[in-house]
Order: C-alpha cells, then sequence, then structure tokens
C-alpha cells in the first residue's frame, strides 16, 4: 500500500501532459521499477528509468543535451539508491533546473528526509508502506 503526503504544491503541471510528456523514473529495486514502471506507462505517455541517481543524472542530461530526445518533464524517485541517492541527484537536477516537478517516493518516513526533499523543492512526497 502507498500513502501519499500532499505538499502545499499543486501538481498542476498535470494539465500539460502532452503525447511527448516525459518522466523519469528512479527506483534501484528491479521489482518495484519494472511494477510501477507498467503503471506509469498507462496514465504517462514516455517513462524513462534509472536504477539509482547516477543514472538517473546522466539520463536526465543526455536528455537536455540532445535534439532528438525531448527534455524530462517530471521526476519520480526514490530516496535511498546505491552510487547516488536520490536527494544527492534531485539537487543536481535542481541547479540545471529549479522549476522541474519531482515527486519523491521512500519506505522511510524519517523527517530529516521529508524535511530535506522539502527544502530541495520536490512538489510531492509519496511513502511506501
Amino acid at each position: 500500500m502507498i500513502g501519499i503526503v500532499l505538499l502545499d504544491k499543486y501538481l498542476d503541471f498535470l494539465k500539460d501532459i502532452d503525447s511527448e510528456f516525459t518522466t523519469l523514473f528512479v527506483e534501484d529495486n528491479e521489482e518495484i521499477r519494472t511494477q510501477t514502471i507498467l503503471t506509469l506507462k498507462r496514465i504517462l505517455p514516455i517513462v524513462i528509468s534509472a536504477a539509482d541517481g547516477e543514472e538517473g543524472i546522466e539520463l536526465y542530461k543526455k536528455h537536455k543535451k540532445s535534439d532528438e530526445l525531448r527534455d524530462v518533464d517530471l521526476i519520480i524517485s526514490d530516496i535511498e539508491m546505491p552510487n547516488k541517492n536520490g536527494l544527492d541527484m534531485i539537487k543536481e537536477i535542481k541547479e540545471i533546473n529549479p522549476c522541474i516537478p519531482i515527486i519523491i517516493t521512500s519506505a522511510y518516513s524519517n523527517t530529516e528526509y521529508f524535511l530535506e526533499a522539502i527544502n530541495i523543492g520536490i512538489d510531492n512526497y509519496i511513502l511506501k508502506t
């Protein structure tokens, strides 16, 4: 079961979804990543995925620099991952694009993570339970 913690911000960007809307989903657990991608693809046109924060930032930059690939419109990311955690990845992405909508998913209800995520500027926090 997934619980959702809504923040002050509304996810207004969802009204602008078009056929090329691109979502980057970052999750280290392969089974969760596969299942979630199947679900996301039912409601979002293009979903790309990464297994950790390092791969996530590289995919984001690849899309940002490419003439053939569309920029990422939304990021959904886990926090705890190997190589680079989600918060570090998000900080780096926010330096490139401070306006990108970001949703954090985490199995941890750690207040420290939650507060840091808010300070970074995420748009929503989904607690995996």
